[in-house]
């Protein structure tokens, strides 16, 4: 079933804006897979039956594994469209074909043809989870400004689940991610390009691409929670400086600064972010500087109050009001 998303503008879904051009250089020159059955299925004369048939199973499977990584490539293009779309069940159709093949080639299979069998099967998991890690992104969709107007609203719980609905996607797809970039490092290259498999370089580029991609939407979305949380706690603390309870109210200013500061020391990890995020995490560091900024005024603003110095406290407010409707322009 195609699952099919729509990116009005690149704040709207960064996974899949993000995703564009990761895949985009992957090269498959002739080794296509462009049919079932690769054209030469030629065993050397004194091959037994059951030698040529393990052979031919090999080579099926080989044709079904590249059309996989294909499929994979045609993201970018689709990707590139209003509409973009991914069809996650092409490959995998490719790759359960690819794997029976494979297990029929081991019933009767040499010591040398196990040993393709077992580089193909480690090949196909490697592409398996690209597939299940592209699908998953393609899938996020993330607006700052939906979580911006949720704060706005004081709907602190709805941003929230918005963003860990989000985090625990990106962490399920780091862990299908991880296993692949360790397969990648110790696959015999060159026993499947002797079998014509495709160019292993590019996908391993992917890869890594998708590594990095997942990083900064780890980033950005614990970022903004941080965000969530300290836009909560100066909720609470101005509802306790309007009851004049300065004490509360100071505790809940200074909880409201450290948690900006943990989502701008977040963001300073995010420094080989892909450019599609780079302004993303940019307005949200802006964001979370100036309400850093702004909490601490009101830190000041509530000692102040405490001492009974009003015009001061006054001031302090008024100062504070300023940077967060600078914060709310960050990224305009």
């Amino acid at each position: 079933m195609d699952r099919r998303y729509y990116l009005a503008r690149s704040a709207s879904a960064l996974g899949a804006v993000a995703l564009a051009g990761c895949l985009g250089s992957l090269e498959f020159g002739d080794r296509n897979g462009t049919g079932d059955d690769p054209g030469d299925d030629s065993t050397p004369d004194d091959a037994s039956d059951s030698d040529r048939e393990a052979d031919r199973e090999i080579r099926r499977a080989v044709g079904q594994l590249n059309k996989a990584g294909l499929a994979l490539h045609a993201v970018e293009e689709r990707l590139e469209d209003a509409n973009a779309e991914f069809d996650a069940d092409e490959p995998r159709t490719r790759l359960e074909t690819a794997r029976d093949h494979l297990e029929t080639a081991e019933e009767d299979a040499t010591d040398a043809q196990l040993a393709d069998v077992e580089e193909l099967r480690a090949f196909a998991d490697v592409l398996e989870r690209l597939v299940d890690v592209t699908d998953a992104i393609v899938g996020i969709e993330f607006a700052a400004d939906d979580v911006q107007t949720a704060i706005d609203e004081r709907r602190f719980a709805d941003a929230r689940d918005r963003l860990r609905t989000r985090m625990e996607t990106v962490a399920d797809a780091r862990d299908r991610l991880d296993p692949a970039l360790e397969t990648i490092e110790t696959i015999d290259r060159e026993r499947l390009e002797a079998l014509d498999v495709v160019d292993l370089e590019p996908i391993a580029d992917g890869a890594s691409a998708l590594d990095r991609l997942l990083d900064a939407l780890a980033t950005l979305f614990e970022a903004y929670d941080a965000i969530v949380t300290g836009n909560e706690r100066l909720a609470s603390g101005q509802a306790d400086a309007d009851d004049r309870e300065y004490e509360a109210a100071r505790g809940e200013f200074e909880a409201a600064r450290d948690a900006f500061a943990d989502a701008t020391e977040t963001l300073a990890s995010g420094s080989d972010a892909p450019s599609s995020l780079v302004d993303q995490i940019e307005t949200a560091r802006c964001r979370s500087e100036t309400l850093e900024e702004a909490a601490g005024r009101l830190v000041d603003s509530a000692d102040a109050a405490l001492d009974g110095d009003v015009s001061s406290a006054r001031d302090l407010e008024d100062e504070a009001t300023s940077l967060i409707g600078d914060a709310d322009a960050c990224g305009d």
